[in-house]
């Protein structure tokens, strides 16, 4: 025998009675039935007790037709709600159906079998639609899924496909030159072509760096190992190897970094954060510019690290469309250097894995301000 607790919400004393006496008689169900005459206390009990099922009569004294209905759906039962109505024309428990109900019992057709199939039928359906809405619930996540690797695999191709390719062909073309008209070629157009080749391969050694850090986070071989280092040393770290490109941009590097403030996060990746965006401030600085990094305390106990560039800037349409993994269109830097703006996807994810945010301010011919946030050494 099942037991079931049931709330009868009916005004009439009469039916309230042969719908109890029925359910009494139901061999295969225990009800514990609970009996309240108007929709104001029906709401106040549903709002404090569960119930295995709603028996809820669509005339009552406060209420008529489909609105006693739509209330008591509105507080998201869980459980489902059976109508009762006086009207034998299917059209009002049709509504009631496609309004949310489980099912309809007509009162005058009422017998014990017919209660307790139409309840018993009402719960088993709940159910099944849980199931079924859970089921569908993973089916979008698992949908989502797909689609954010399928965007991560187009820009991948992408990359490959242009910010690559490009790079590897020029320095061939270059070495095919050198090869084939060294000894015709002056000194100055020499050196002119293998500073060419020396940038190139640099770019292309600093976008493969970003995709393999990018790869082992993707595919998870690649943990977040945070732990408590000095904010000083990461820039100095991070910056160290972009000294020279500041120098032969004659760009002027400016540090307000305290000594003394520590950060809880991974070294490797925070160093390649402000790497990439230390590298992007100098490729969109025009020669003699200035980029400064500095670093405070905030409020909420966290460490703000920003990067401050008096370059070309974006516009807000640019930066609104900033880490789509399907824009791939991205503006060369002031003196045509190369870049796919994959190394700002990897920034945000590299800052995000390790609990902070970054913020970007722009304006167009302005110049840009990269910040992101760490946790405080103090508050790991």
């Amino acid at each position: 025998m099942e037991d079931l607790k049931i709330l009868l919400v009916e005004d009439n004393p009469g039916d309230a009675f042969l719908v109890e006496e029925m359910l009494e008689d139901i061999q295969e169900v225990n009800a514990e039935i609970t009996h309240i005459e108007t929709l104001k206390e029906a709401i106040t009990e549903l709002e404090q007790s569960v119930y295995d099922v709603v028996l809820l009569d669509l005339g009552l004294p406060d209420s008529e037709g489909l609105n006693a209905l739509k209330k008591v759906l509105e507080i998201d039962l869980g459980f489902p709600v059976i109508v009762i109505t006086g009207l034998d024309d299917g059209k009002t428990g049709n509504e009631a159906v496609k309004s949310g109900a489980q099912s309809y019992m007509v009162k005058g057709q009422l017998t014990s079998a017919s209660i307790s199939q139409t309840i018993l039928y009402s719960i088993e359906r709940t159910k099944f639609l849980k199931k079924l809405k859970v089921k569908e619930a993973e089916v979008i996540e698992k949908n989502k899924v797909l689609e954010e690797v399928l965007s991560s695999k187009n820009l991948l191709i992408s990359i490959i496909s242009h910010d690559l390719r490009g790079p590897l062909n020029s320095i061939i073309s270059l070495l095919e030159i050198l090869d084939s008209d060294y000894d015709e070629l002056e000194e100055k157009t020499k050196k002119k072509y293998l500073n060419a080749i020396l940038s190139s391969a640099k770019s292309t050694h600093n976008l493969m760096e970003n995709l393999l850090h990018w790869a082992q986070i993707q595919s998870k071989r690649r943990k977040v190992e945070p732990e408590e280092v000095g904010i000083n040393q990461l820039i100095q770290q991070g910056t160290e190897p972009l000294k020279p490109v500041a120098e032969e941009k004659e760009i002027t590097l400016e540090f307000d970094v305290p000594e003394n403030l520590a950060v809880y996060a991974d070294e490797k990746m925070i160093c390649t954060v402000i790497r990439n965006l230390v590298s992007n401030a100098l490729k969109f600085t025009p020669r003699k510019g200035k980029i400064k990094v500095t670093s405070e305390k905030s409020t909420n106990n966290q460490i703000i690290v920003s990067i401050e560039d008096n370059g070309v800037g974006m516009d807000k349409d640019v930066l609104s469309t900033f880490f789509d993994n399907r824009n791939t269109a991205f503006t060369k830097g002031t003196e045509d250097e190369p870049g796919s703006g994959f190394g700002l996807i990897l920034v945000k994810e590299f800052v995000e894995k390790n609990n902070g945010k970054l913020i970007i301010e722009s304006k167009e011919g302005q110049g840009t301000k990269v910040s992101f946030t760490l946790p405080h050494a103090s508050s790991s």
